[in-house]
């Protein structure tokens, strides 16, 4: 018999903004915001965020194109990703010492949160446009901030936690 039991409930609200302008005159654009909650009630008839709930997603794209003589054209794209505290079950420092294991603490699940993850990425691209065929060479240059995202990634907390 299997000890699990499928008695819980769970609550999603949220919204999305849309902004988007297709590609006409040279540019584009497109911006999208999204509010959200994200809850469940486990057998224990406790409220919990879940792993997702982050509460804010924001992501805007665009690009321009330069027009070059013989219809070949030099374009621009940047897109921008910000997503809010995606969350994790903390880890008991001092029972996966005593136990020589990863032992995570339920009682806390999902209060805990990453910091925000944001990232920018940048394409550069020459189109060359000929009768019978065209080419395309693009830079690509992604995550240009560098920022890392942490979720998921227990290690680096167990380090920061054991500095303390």
């Amino acid at each position: 018999m299997d000890s699990l039991v499928n008695r819980g409930t769970e609550r999603n609200l949220g919204v999305e903004i849309t902004l988007e302008r297709f590609f006409t005159g040279s540019y584009y654009y497109l911006a999208t915001l999204s509010l959200f909650d994200s809850k469940y009630k486990a057998s224990d008839a406790i409220i919990r965020n879940t792993a997702f709930n982050g509460n804010y997603v924001v992501k805007m794209l665009g690009g321009y194109e330069f027009s070059i003589r013989n219809k070949n054209a030099l374009s621009i794209d940047l897109k921008f990703t910000w997503a809010g505290r995606l969350r994790f079950i903390p880890i008991d420092l001092d029972q996966s010492i005593t136990k020589g294991e990863t032992v995570y603490d339920f009682g806390w699940a999902f209060e805990e949160s990453n910091p925000d993850y944001y990232r920018l990425d940048l394409r550069i691209a020459f189109k060359m446009n000929r009768p019978r065929c065209s080419q395309e060479w693009a830079l690509e240059m992604s995550n240009i901030t560098n920022h890392h995202n942490r979720f998921l990634n227990n290690t680096t907390l167990i380090r920061e936690w054991s500095k303390t």
